[in-house]
């Protein structure tokens, strides 16, 4: 079936850069639309959550992030889920951040993400196997797949009680709709050594 395979290294690579890059009311849009990509990496919130739709605050679980306001409120109201490779305070910086260059620059809609997704895009990749007959399949919402596959990856596959689809369904809070969930299902983290499509 069609899907990609990528190496855990390689997500946190670009994960680190993007959260760590220093965003300033001068900065440039694409500069912009770049942290807001690497906070639906380490979020799995939707860009319009995070570009003015959510609140966010600590949890009271290490490593997780209280988020209300979610965009699909028939779902939940109010959710916590889990932060990926990032200390929780830092990302609350980032997204204030993010809230003030909105405020600074009056920017009143969501930037085309297409073009800054693209600059990350072979870096995000390198060396990984993909399955996509057409690359251009994978667009800036893969953010949100690559994020609960990484949280699969790091927690959920060591619960028995639950399959991977149902944890993924959990931290993308999609309620009791499974089907939902299984449209991001086409992620797969790689640890161990590089594969090629030669090996293959």
């Amino acid at each position: 079936s069609d899907g990609i395979a990528l190496y855990r290294e390689d997500v946190l690579m670009v994960l680190t850069d993007l959260m760590t890059r220093p965003l300033q009311p001068t900065s440039s849009i694409e500069a912009f639309s770049l942290k807001l990509i690497g906070l639906m990496l380490c979020t799995g919130s939707r860009f319009r959550e995070l570009f003015d739709r959510s609140e966010y605050s600590a949890s009271n679980k290490p490593g997780h992030i209280v988020q209300k306001n979610l965009a699909k409120k028939k779902t939940c109201e109010q959710f916590e889920r889990p932060v990926l490779f990032m200390p929780v305070e830092v990302v609350l910086e980032e997204l204030s951040a993010v809230r003030k260059y909105i405020a600074t620059n009056k920017i009143t809609e969501l930037p085309l993400l297409a073009k800054p997704f693209k600059s990350i895009k072979k870096r995000l990749f390198t060396g990984a196997l993909e399955h996509f007959a057409d690359n251009k399949n994978v667009k800036p919402y893969t953010a949100r797949a690559i994020y609960a596959a990484m949280c699969y990856e790091e927690y959920g596959q060591h619960d028995l009680r639950v399959s991977q689809v149902g944890y993924m369904n959990k931290v993308l809070c999609h309620g009791s709709n499974l089907a939902v969930a299984s449209n991001y299902n086409y992620v797969r983290i790689l640890r161990s050594d590089r594969v090629t499509r030669e090996s293959l």
